[in-house]
């Protein structure tokens, strides 16, 4: 009786974290407020440092006023109807962009000089103008920030780029 119940027990926990590591959209209400305390592992694969920091592409826009938009996370590449448990190939997509990122900051902090003409730069700024741009923008900057977990609202900016005209 013991062991039918430990193994119930365990083969629900195995499950549960399976779900966990779906999008949110995916998840029950349960999986993704209630505080799980540690209970359910968070299986990021591509993360530097496994579940504990993360990092994000952003940009936002100038107006001609000179009036700053709020930051928009970055579409690296658009995803399909994948089934996440396994394997998504986009997330390699989004991890060499990650990748780039980092080694402008790299490039930053060895001062290297002229780092907007590096070839991770350029890659990053073509990203930026893919995106949806808003009505009346007139500049572009993207930001590479750290943060904690998917959930976290504190972000950490990194690399700060200028400000670039959107037609270029």
């Amino acid at each position: 009786m013991v062991s039918e119940l430990l193994t119930g027990l365990l083969g629900g926990w195995f499950i549960l974290s399976a779900w966990k590591q779906c999008p949110p959209g995916w998840q029950p209400r349960l999986l993704r407020d209630f505080p799980m305390f540690g209970l359910l592992p968070n299986w990021a694969l591509f993360s530097s440092n496994y579940a504990v920091l993360n990092y994000d592409l952003r940009v936002r826009y100038h107006d001609e006023n000179g009036k700053l938009s709020s930051w928009r996370s970055m579409k690296v590449a658009r995803r399909g109807r994948e089934i996440p448990l396994l394997w998504v190939p986009v997330r390699r997509v989004e991890k060499a962009y990650l990748d780039v990122a980092l080694k402008i900051i790299q490039l930053r902090l060895q001062k290297t000089p002229d780092v907007e003409a590096s070839l991770p730069y350029r890659i990053c700024l073509r990203l930026a103008r893919e995106q949806s741009i808003p009505d009346g923008a007139s500049a572009i900057q993207f930001g590479y920030f750290l943060f904690a977990n998917n959930q976290s609202r504190d972000r950490r900016l990194l690399f700060l780029s200028n400000s670039h005209p959107i037609s270029q």
